[in-house]
């Protein structure tokens, strides 16, 4: 299940080091959870993607003991 949102109001975006920084784990845990649908992002043009902090941080609430 994709859990992707869009930016309409064009807040800043994080990076996926940014929340992985921020939240203490490797990069690639960050990309397994947005793999498995547990954290929302967001796709850009280039491929790459981006997170909410906000949407990021209420996904973690939920799901803090799932990691």
């Amino acid at each position: 299940m994709k859990y992707m949102t869009r930016n309409p109001a064009r807040q800043r975006l994080w990076s996926p080091s940014e929340i992985a920084s921020y939240y203490g784990f490797e990069v690639e845990t960050i990309s397994g959870w947005r793999k498995r649908g547990l954290i929302p992002y967001v796709e850009l043009i280039t491929g790459d993607y981006r997170y909410d902090f906000e949407k990021v941080r209420q996904a973690m609430e939920v799901h803090k003991n799932d990691h």
